[in-house]
């Protein structure tokens, strides 16, 4: 999973489950409950395995909300 974290909403740029083909698109919210609900969402559909989310920074609010939940594995990428 990609997420872009500028503009109103974050995008959820692309997540794909393991062995699909198909990619999915969305947003949340920017307000951490929005998150928190997102989270609790994808834990539930992925029933607790492990995700990769891949951002565009290395720390930051985003990145904080997010290493609190030990099935997401943070990857940050270098911004193109």
């Amino acid at each position: 999973m990609s997420i872009d974290w500028g503009g109103p909403k974050a995008r959820l740029e692309a997540w794909q489950e393991a062995n699909s083909r198909t990619r999915e698109h969305g947003e949340v919210g920017h307000m951490p409950e929005a998150i928190e609900a997102w989270i609790a969402q994808m834990s539930q559909r992925f029933a607790g395995r492990p995700i990769a989310v891949a951002v565009e920074q290395s720390r930051g609010a985003l990145v904080f909300m997010l290493s609190k939940y030990e099935q997401l594995h943070i990857f940050p990428v270098p911004r193109p």
